[in-house]
């Protein structure tokens, strides 16, 4: 049965992938529903781990080298086995529209019932941290460099962003127009 035929996803998913571990001090109900897995699992002799998005696939692992990744509505990103070592993911039943994802980064506090928290320096391996939105899918985490990092989503709007220290405290996800919970 495809998502398509599955009354439950017919609506079609909203993938979020993040290179870190819930925080426990988040919404509970929130932090359980993410499946974890370590980055190691996916990952080549060269502890390279890619991950790329379209809007009806996404594809964690590796391909052998570089994916030819393009047209309109994809995402690319490679990771570190040794920069990182959870990967957590959640696939968010839509619910007809559009998802919308809300992150906010309060300076101290938890973070705001419904939320889901992560450690920013944990999902950015010890170095700048990246978050990505296109092609109906979001990524939250480390990257190797800047030019393992390539988005695109004509039509949608994308989102490409690179934070340091600066977000020191929590990084907050909300996840709206979706079902929370792994079909």
């Amino acid at each position: 049965m495809g998502v398509d035929a599955d009354e439950k996803t017919k609506d079609g998913v909203f993938p979020v992938y993040v290179t870190g571990i819930p925080d426990p001090s988040g919404d509970p109900d929130q932090d359980m529903a993410w499946t974890p897995d370590m980055v190691g699992n996916f990952g080549n002799m060269n502890g390279e781990v890619q991950l790329g998005f379209t809007r009806s696939s996404s594809i964690v692992g590796i391909t052998g080298n570089e994916p030819k990744i393009g047209g309109g509505n994809y995402q690319f990103f490679k990771t570190l086995m040794f920069q990182v070592y959870d990967l957590h993911w959640q696939y968010f039943r839509m619910q007809g529209g559009k998802p919308r994802a809300q992150i906010r980064t309060p300076r101290t506090g938890p973070c705001a019932p419904g939320y889901t928290g992560f450690d920013p320096m944990w999902l950015a391996g010890g170095d700048n941290g990246r978050i990505g939105l296109a092609a109906h899918s979001l990524f939250m985490g480390a990257t190797v460099n800047g030019t393992s990092w390539v988005n695109d989503d004509r039509g949608d709007g994308k989102i490409k962003f690179t934070y340091n220290d600066e977000v020191s405290n929590k990084l907050c996800l909300k996840v709206d127009n979706v079902k929370s919970s792994t079909p």
